[in-house]
């Protein structure tokens, strides 16, 4: 039987370790809430007997007298509670009076000594259930013991520092779904090849995998070049090799390109003996362009062997656990890490599309001495991941691979189709510079997505990290900001670049450079806007309806920030776009009105001489384009959402009346070429009747409204249907509520579970 004495667990480990436990010896579901400062946990299930709660007390470094205290203040929440069954675990060990005063105590509650559990009866448990004993690498990696033991049967060809390496952050690691995957592929090829972004855990997860080796008696052997594992090779002994960053940490230059055969060579002699086995880490973008330049790792075929490590594979509640573990193993102040979780700041770290697990080591482990300090510490680092990405970005990539990440930024968040970036890149690189160049940056700087519904994939960033990292470099490296403005070819990136130029965080400016790069080049960037819309021929493009998405979405949109930006140049620029706007369909009108209001608002002088004309006609010209009642009414909610401002110049609602006769009379035509059944047509009548409301016209078009209700009766041979009109419809009960609140509920319980394992801390 084993003898540990949990010292090395948290207690967010301490109580995950009971949940498996008496999962397995009951087959329990228990779910965690209420945590408190203490230490105190409750583990909450039914069973078939009724509700059960089970109190976690991790007190093995504290003194008895410390455990009954804490037990005694437990007996308010079980009156609250009051559960048909109460299970006390804790981490102490005790002897038989001890257990027999704290059954006492907690009487009527505890009604048998066996449901109280301490660390004899925790060990007995592991001893019957030795798969989550194998499992928990902090439980016995921990152990004095068990390191010398490695160190002493040489089972592990590392000194005893770097095991202590291991040791310490062995308390960090988070079990995950990645772990199985990546042990399966182990198991099944003799070799995994774990690759991925910098700072995903790659390392870590290898350094499990060796452990459970280690735990079932194969020996582990570290290589710093792959002849030492001929070197160390015993026939029938089971050996597991490690190759850590086996292509180079940062560049290829690193390792003899005589290895790449050697590496080939020995991976094809682990086919032949099963009893060794070789782990080997390595970047994705590092791996990707060795394939390029190699031919023994072209012909390696890794892809049945790799394992990709993403971020994907933590969950909300892995994440949470990993930044739990560096806050309660850190050197902050425990002040300042009470006030940290007590104001529920981990969540939007958590839930933070840059999350990364070294990011999170990297800030927690340098003393602060606030939690605003370490707050604000968190959200810079995840921000601006400028450590993460910086040295692989700045010394790893080519120029003509630079070139690309950064061209890629001017494009929005969904990427940007291939022909258009091989076009913009064409000037400075030949076709196979190119290709040579985007390669190795698959999977890890960017992804090629193929989208649904699109026939042509696009370029993205393969993480949000990446974008971040690339704007903080631009936001310090502005002549590249001028440089994609001057090389632009679409309209999008000109928008995109004003975006991030009006981006603001904690009121203030997010990119100052990017805005100052803008507002210094103002004249450059309209004339660059300018020979865009030239080179694009609008106005054979307006004939054929195709100029929404290159050119009027992105114009419009880079209007709303020009007023800031560039407000020498916006006149002209707002002008080009009405000219276009006038020939374009009434959603295009909506967007170029919607954003015209926005720049007025902010600085009428500037528009206060063509607003008279411009505005009545762009909105007629709208009115007349609306043919169906949803469009419609997002006609009528920009009229309403304007009046102020649009009634200066005409009398909007007047326009909405006349959009709205006209729009809803086309619906009711419509009506007899589109009948399906009673029950959908009368839907239909219904829809027309409360825009007919929402517009104030239901009194012109009341008639035409009851001849169709009858038309449509006669049309199925109905005499009476029980209809709900327009003005019973706001009392109709909403379908559907009931499953939304029931489709929240999970992730509900998850946030629940979140907040409990941090209110240990608080």
């Amino acid at each position: 039987m084993p003898d540990y004495d949990f010292k090395t667990l948290s207690p967010a480990d301490f109580e995950l370790l009971v949940r498996d436990l008496l999962n397995a010896e009951h087959g329990w579901r228990l779910e965690a809430f209420g945590h408190g400062r203490d230490g105190g946990v409750d583990l909450r299930g039914q069973t078939s007997d009724g509700s059960l709660v089970i109190q976690c007390k991790h007190y093995a470094g504290s003194t008895f007298g410390d455990l009954l205290k804490a037990a005694k203040s437990e007996r308010f929440k079980l009156e609250t509670e009051n559960p048909d069954r109460y299970i006390f675990v804790t981490s102490q060990n005790l002897s038989k009076t001890q257990k027999d005063t704290l059954c006492g105590e907690l009487r009527p509650y505890l009604m048998d000594s066996h449901d109280l559990l301490s660390r004899l009866d925790l060990n007995e448990l592991l001893g019957r259930h030795a798969k989550i004993e194998e499992r928990n690498f902090k439980l016995w990696l921990a152990s004095d013991t068990v390191l010398r033991r490695i160190v002493q049967a040489g089972l592990w060809e590392r000194n005893e520092a770097l095991l202590e390496d291991i040791r310490d952050r062995v308390q960090l690691y988070v079990a995950n779904a990645g772990f199985d995957q990546a042990r399966d592929v182990l198991n099944s090829q003799g070799v995994v090849v774990l690759t991925g972004a910098p700072g995903v855990g790659k390392t870590m997860l290898a350094e499990m995998l060796l452990l459970s080796h280690w735990y079932e008696g194969w020996q582990v052997i570290q290589l710093s070049d792959i002849k030492e594992a001929w070197d160390s090779t015993v026939r029938g002994r089971q050996q597991i090799f490690f190759f850590d960053d086996f292509l180079g940490q940062t560049d290829l230059s690193e390792r003899s390109r005589a290895s790449d055969s050697q590496i080939t060579r020995f991976m094809r002699s682990l086919e032949r003996d099963p009893s060794n086995r070789l782990v080997m880490t390595t970047r994705t973008q590092i791996l990707n362009q060795a394939k390029l330049i190699s031919e023994e790792v072209r012909r390696a075929e890794f892809n049945p062997s790799q394992y990709i490590v993403k971020l994907a594979d933590y969950g909300p509640f892995e994440r949470a656990q990993i930044l739990y573990n560096h806050l309660y193993y850190s050197v902050q102040d425990r002040e300042v890490i009470r006030e940290y979780v007590a104001d529920r700041r981990y969540h939007e770290v958590i839930y933070h599309p840059n999350y990364s697990p070294r990011i999170i080591e990297q800030v927690i482990r340098r003393r602060v001495s606030s939690a605003r300090e370490l707050d604000d510490a968190i959200r810079t680092a995840l921000d601006r991941p400028i450590e993460l990405w910086g040295t692989m970005f700045e010394t790893v990539l080519s120029s003509a691979a630079q070139k690309i990440v950064i061209t890629i930024s001017s494009f929005p968040v969904e990427g940007v189709r291939p022909e258009i970036l091989r076009k913009l890149c064409a000037a400075d690189l030949t076709p196979i510079q190119y290709n040579h160049a985007l390669k190795p940056l698959e999977g890890t700087f960017v992804s090629i997505q193929h989208r649904p519904r699109h026939t042509v994939p696009t370029i993205a960033y393969a993480d949000p990290s990446v974008r971040d990292y690339i704007l903080a470099f631009l936001d310090g490296e502005t002549e590249y900001v001028v440089q994609l403005i001057q090389g632009a070819t679409e309209l999008s990136q000109i928008a995109t670049l004003l975006d991030y130029a009006s981006a603001v965080v904690s009121g203030g400016t997010k990119f100052p450079g990017i805005a100052s790069a803008i507002r210094s080049n103002q004249r450059m960037v309209a004339d660059s806007v300018r020979k865009i819309i030239h080179d694009s021929d609008p106005a054979s493009r307006i004939e054929e309806g195709r100029l929404a998405f290159p050119i009027m979405k992105p114009l419009v949109h880079l209007l709303g920030h020009a007023s800031f930006h560039m407000p020498t140049e916006l006149p002209d620029l707002v002008q080009i776009a009405f000219d276009l706007a006038e020939r374009c369909d009434y959603q295009l009108l909506e967007e170029t009105l919607e954003g015209m209001a926005y720049m007025v608002i902010r600085d009428p002088e500037t528009f206060e001489l063509i607003m008279p004309t411009l505005i009545p006609k762009l909105l007629k010209a709208w009115g007349h384009e609306v043919i169906q009642s949803d469009r419609l009414m997002d006609f009528a909610n920009f009229v309403e959402q304007h009046e102020s401002f649009l009634g200066q110049f005409t009398d909007p609602q007047e326009l909405v009346r006349e959009a709205a006769l006209s729009a809803l009379q086309a619906d009711l035509d419509a009506l007899n070429d589109n009948r399906s059944s009673i029950h959908a047509d009368m839907e239909w009548i219904d829809g027309v009747e409360e825009a007919a409301v929402a517009t104030g016209v239901l009194e012109q078009l009341s008639p035409e409204i009851t001849r169709e209700r009858i038309e449509t009766l006669e049309e199925y041979d109905i005499e009476e249907y029980d209809y709900v009109g327009a003005y019973e419809s706001a009392s109709k009960p909403v379908l559907g509520a009931g499953i939304s609140q029931q489709a929240r509920e999970p992730a509900r319980n998850q946030e629940i579970e979140i907040d409990a394992m941090f209110d240990n801390l608080s």
